[in-house]
């Protein structure tokens, strides 16, 4: 999947090797945002405008529904969990909402919590999250090499945003938290830092347990993949 600064999304099959233009919104020219959740289940697009474009990923094609999700850019957004239920939006100013994707007659999206993203810098805004249920909690990682922990509660229609509970302040150095996940139990985070941490966490509180470094030529982590039990 690609988008153009002219508004589409296109596709491209590694069988044929051609691209196809299968979406278009002329919203979308010029700065777009895209999103693909876990084993590709469903596609999520961000624009300048705080329209958000959802949709299940179909073999026959794509049917995107726009929403409105904030009054400004839209700067990322994260799928948060392997059940494909939840994504989080950011926009500027650390403007941060966990939305809850309703599968009925029609797609659908239920504002769960909103949150505050502390400034940092150069660029104020989340590059990955991890949802955790069973503590009630959000991961946040940031441009700032911080990470953040919020408590959930039910508090969507209040215009309140929820601060961190705790913060790692450059825990991945200056530049950047890349990638949060959870195996075995375990929460695993990486960064433009080169390092893998690995955390507990317990009633909501994350605690670093070690720290794996990478090879001496491996300048940083983009995403972080496990097979198996390893």
């Amino acid at each position: 999947m690609s988008t153009t600064d002219k508004g589409w999304l296109s596709q491209y099959n590694i069988k044929t090797k051609n691209w196809k233009d299968i979406f278009h919104d002329k919203s979308n020219a010029s700065y777009c945002v895209s999103s693909i959740s876990y084993k590709s289940a469903y596609i999520a697009l961000g624009n300048m405008h705080g329209y958000l474009f959802l949709s299940k990923y179909e073999r026959a094609g794509i049917d995107l529904k726009k929403f409105k999700v904030c009054e400004s850019k839209i700067c990322s957004i994260h799928w948060v969990d392997k059940k494909n239920d939840h994504f989080l939006t950011c926009g500027i100013q650390g403007y941060m909402i966990l939305w809850k994707v309703q599968v009925g007659d029609e797609l659908s999206i239920e504002c769960i919590q909103k949150l505050h993203l502390p400034k940092c810098k150069p660029h104020w805004w989340s590059t990955t999250a991890l949802f955790l249920e069973s503590e009630s909690c959000l991961i946040v990682g940031d441009k700032g090499g911080n990470i953040h922990i919020y408590t959930l509660h039910v508090a969507c229609y209040s215009n309140n945003l929820e601060n961190p509970r705790m913060t790692f302040s450059c825990i991945h150095g200056e530049n950047g938290v890349t990638d949060i996940q959870e195996h075995n139990s375990l929460v695993y985070s990486s960064g433009r830092d080169a390092r893998v941490l690995v955390h507990c966490i317990s009633n909501g509180c994350l605690k670093l347990l070690h720290c794996l470094k990478g090879p001496y030529d491996l300048e940083w982590i983009g995403k972080m993949l496990f097979y198996g039990d390893d």
